[in-house]
């Protein structure tokens, strides 16, 4: 018979920590991840920013905001940023509306108070905002020469199919050439080595006759 012993109570409160505290790590763990994966969406953002690609910049710091495991600097950072982003796809209501959500974190904060200040005077003309008017300037200037470059790269692309194109249609046409004077020269051998074949068919039918008695085919060259 099997005694059976039963666990301690001791031992039973010890399993229980035990699953408890693994339950904690492994949240924790969890909550690290998704704090690193933030984090690494407003710095993927800011990136974007830089790179002038402002959509998705939008769209990066919206998930880093939306997933409200930001600290307070990190969203006040977010916010700039986004506003800044929305200013630059003409969103000046967003980009106002996150530049005073930025300001309310941080009071002060002079690129919130830079990029609201834009937005309300983006649709204005001189001199009411000349700073901005001449951001503008700039920006349509850089997008004209952005526009200019692209084309000239599209133009230098189809140029060079264009010679692609050609010189494929060359190499085709020289093999096709090539090909025809091989068949001109094999036909030529051909026709010598048929000549050649007849005469001396013609040759061996004159020495049989001459050797038969034929004296008339005896001595022809």
């Amino acid at each position: 018979m099997v005694a059976l012993v039963e666990r301690s109570p001791w031992r039973r409160e010890s399993a229980l920590r035990a699953h408890v505290l693994v339950g904690a790590v492994v949240a924790a763990l969890l909550a690290t991840a998704a704090v690193a994966e933030q984090a690494a969406d407003l710095a993927d953002g800011v990136g974007a920013l830089n790179r002038h690609d402002s959509e998705a910049a939008v769209r990066l710091l919206t998930a880093a905001l939306d997933s409200r495991m930001l600290s307070s600097a990190d969203q006040e950072i977010a916010f700039v940023r986004r506003a800044q982003a929305y200013l630059l796809l003409g969103r000046d209501d967003d980009a106002r509306a996150d530049a005073q959500r930025a300001l309310t974190i941080q009071p002060g904060d002079i690129e919130a108070e830079r990029v609201r200040s834009y937005a309300q005077k983006l649709d204005l003309p001189p001199p009411h905002g000349p700073i901005v008017n001449t951001d503008r300037s700039l920006n349509a200037a850089v997008a004209a020469r952005n526009a200019a470059v692209t084309a000239e790269i599209e133009a230098g692309q189809a140029n060079y199919q264009t010679e692609v194109a050609a010189a494929e249609a060359k190499r085709r046409a020289d093999q096709q050439a090539y090909a025809a004077q091989m068949d001109a020269w094999q036909a030529g051998v051909q026709a010598q080595q048929a000549q050649a074949a007849a005469a001396q068919a013609a040759w061996q039918a004159q020495v049989k006759a001459c050797k038969a008695g034929d004296r008339s085919q005896c001595g022809k060259r």
